[in-house]
């Protein structure tokens, strides 16, 4: 219905957001992952002890339990 070129002027527009959506959260992991590693890194337990749960726990998940776990338990702490 629509012809080639309004196709390729949509793919550019929603290429945008794609790229700022993708920038804004490899900057929050880096800014998340520094902390977690340092913290993952040091001596005392009471530091390193949930960085070491957090780090064999979230990757050993699948991403779509993680998504519903944070929807459905974040909407039953406030509804």
């Amino acid at each position: 219905v629509w012809g080639k070129g309004k196709n390729v002027l949509h793919t550019i527009c929603a290429t945008k957001p794609t790229i700022w959506i993708m920038t804004v959260t490899t900057v929050l992991g880096f800014l998340l992952a520094i902390p977690l590693g340092l913290a993952h890194a040091v001596e005392p337990w009471y530091l390193s002890a949930p960085s070491r749960i957090f780090c064999t726990v979230i990757p050993g998940t699948p991403l779509l339990l993680q998504i519903w776990l944070l929807y459905y338990g974040l909407g039953s702490l406030f509804p």
